[in-house]
C-alpha cells in the first residue's frame, strides 16, 4: 500500500503522473465508451454528408439528406443502445480484470 503512494508522490514530485491501479481501470472504461459517442457522431455525420452529396449530384434537394440523416440517427441510436446494453449486462467482465483461461497462467488440463 506504501508503494503506491511513494511512486505517485514521486511522480508527481518529477513531473511524471502514476495513475493508481483503480485509475487506470477506470480510465480504461471511460475510454472504451466514449467511443460509442464518437460512432454516433461519425454515423449521423457521415450519413448527412452522404445525402448532402446526394442532393447535390441529382438535385434532390432536401429528401437525400433528410433520408440519410434518418438512416444515421437510426443507425447510430441502435449502435448506442446496444453497446449500453452490453456494458451493463450483469454477466460482463471487469475491462481491467483478467479473462479466464489467459496464456499466462495454467489451465491444470492435460
Amino acid at each position: 500500500e506504501i508503494w503506491p503512494k511513494t511512486c505517485s508522490a514521486l511522480g508527481s514530485f518529477v513531473g511524471l503522473d502514476f495513475p493508481m491501479p483503480e485509475q487506470n481501470r477506470d480510465r480504461k472504461t471511460w475510454i472504451r465508451y466514449s467511443g460509442v459517442g464518437i460512432e454516433f457522431a461519425a454515423a449521423v455525420g457521415g450519413f448527412a454528408l452522404l445525402g448532402y452529396w446526394i442532393d447535390r449530384h441529382y438535385g434532390s434537394k432536401p429528401w437525400g439528406l433528410l433520408i440519410c440523416l434518418f438512416l444515421g440517427l437510426t443507425g447510430g441510436t441502435y449502435n448506442l443502445i446496444r453497446e449500453s446494453m452490453k456494458a451493463f449486462s450483469p454477466d460482463r467482465p471487469d475491462p481491467g480484470q483478467e479473462q479466464d483461461g489467459d496464456a499466462d497462467e495454467p489451465s491444470g488440463r492435460a
